[in-house]
């Protein structure tokens, strides 16, 4: 055996040993992430991610991960979020799919507020909050919405 062909017996072992990693890490990392979103159900979170990312261009993110999965009246919340090459922000609280009101509108592309659900929202399930482009009367682009969370 030459060293030619001991470097390539060398090569091959290597590639097998990388798609083995590849092949035992993919449904590794698909259980941890179902398990990130098992914990943050069982422990009364709307959700365990960033909302709104789009890894192609503009992007709008808001971090939903503190909010609990049951929003009471009177309780402040801190909404952060960030943003690139979005003219302006907005964050929308919808039930059932439609329009509550506006949380944030023609903000800023980053920063954070505090919002305490008031008397005027009613008690209930199917509520969401949808991170949006602000456009002129209405959304412009909804780069995503949290899952679903109730407000007592």
């Amino acid at each position: 055996m030459n060293k030619h062909n001991g470097f390539i017996i060398l090569i091959a072992i290597l590639v097998v040993i990388c798609i083995a990693i590849v092949i035992s890490i993919g449904p590794d990392i698909e259980s941890q992430l179902k398990n990130i979103e098992k914990d943050a159900e069982s422990h009364g979170k709307i959700s365990n991610v960033l909302i709104g990312y789009s890894s192609n261009g503009p992007y709008l993110n808001l971090d939903t991960r503190n909010l609990p999965a049951s929003l009471s009246v009177g309780t402040k919340y801190w909404l952060e979020w960030d943003s690139q090459n979005v003219s302006s922000v907005g964050i929308v609280l919808e039930r059932d799919g439609e329009y509550v009101v506006n949380l944030i509108w023609n903000l800023e592309n980053h920063g954070s507020i505090t919002w305490t659900p008031d008397n005027s929202i009613q008690s209930g399930d199917g509520y969401q909050i949808v991170v949006t482009e602000a456009g002129g009367n209405g959304y412009s682009t909804v780069f995503g919405k949290s899952a679903f969370f109730s407000i007592e």
